[in-house]
């Protein structure tokens, strides 16, 4: 299962009456829609989304905020499901609001203090590719009689995709920070009003052979590549638009 974005943070403090440690959290994104709150049971429910589970605070609702991906928009957003709010980018959002992440966009709910973050490195999944390292050489044999050393493996041969958790592959070629630039070079995306990501990722898809044939796995992954470089790149800006879909400009 491909790892799309995950939440890292801590928890500040304990508001509650339990003598309990204050976790770290890491939670990785595998679903296109998810929901936070407090880290207690919770009834399944599978038209809701996943349930992660942050910390035992009482001023964290069951269901505390909702992360989604918006497939006409190209975006992720954050809904807010608790009468307590959340607060993103320093900014408080009431019960019923909705705001888009960005990479490293700030979250803050009860005692949580977390970052959205998306795909890492110039645009590279999450999860780097699974490597083995060759072990390292026997120590030399001592001045006296010892069987032979045992044969050392060869470091693997490299593979044609990138391993994503869980199986899911990137396909081998430009990174999503190459992807991008060739969008923005192509002439028919040169346009003063900008370009929006759901174009970008069209573009790639029917114009670089790597990408011809991605499955529904592979296009969630590469646009979510394409909003980390977007977001991370000091090379792009957001352009000025009416609607709520983003432009960008180079």
């Amino acid at each position: 299962m491909p790892i799309f974005a995950k939440i890292q943070g801590k928890t500040l403090y304990a508001d509650n009456d339990d003598d309990e440690e204050l976790p770290d959290i890491n939670l990785d994104i595998t679903h296109t829609k998810v929901f936070l709150g407090r880290a207690d049971a919770y009834p399944a429910d599978e038209s809701l989304g996943p349930h992660m589970g942050t910390c035992h605070s009482k001023s964290v609702s069951r269901r505390h905020l909702t992360i989604s991906w918006d497939p006409d928009r190209d975006q992720w957003q954050l809904y807010v499901d608790s009468k307590n709010g959340v607060v993103v980018d320093t900014k408080f959002w009431e019960k019923g609001k909705t705001v888009d992440l960005f990479h490293k966009s700030a979250i803050k709910f009860g005692p949580c203090a977390c970052y959205f973050v998306l795909p890492g490195g110039e645009g590279e999944p999450v999860i780097a590719a699974s490597t083995v390292a060759a072990p390292p050489p026997p120590p030399p044999p001592p001045p006296v009689a010892v069987p032979p050393p045992l044969f050392v493996p060869p470091p693997p041969e490299p593979t044609s995709v990138v391993v994503q958790s869980g199986g899911e592959t990137k396909p081998a070629g430009p990174t999503y920070a190459e992807l991008v630039a060739l969008a923005f070079a192509a002439p028919e995306l040169g346009r003063p009003e900008g370009v929006e990501t759901k174009e970008i990722r069209e573009w790639i898809l029917g114009s670089v052979p790597e990408w011809g044939n991605a499955t529904a796995a592979q296009k969630k992954l590469l646009a979510g590549g394409i909003q980390g470089v977007l977001s991370r790149g000091a090379e792009y800006v957001k352009a000025e638009s009416a609607g709520r879909k983003n432009r960008w400009l180079r």
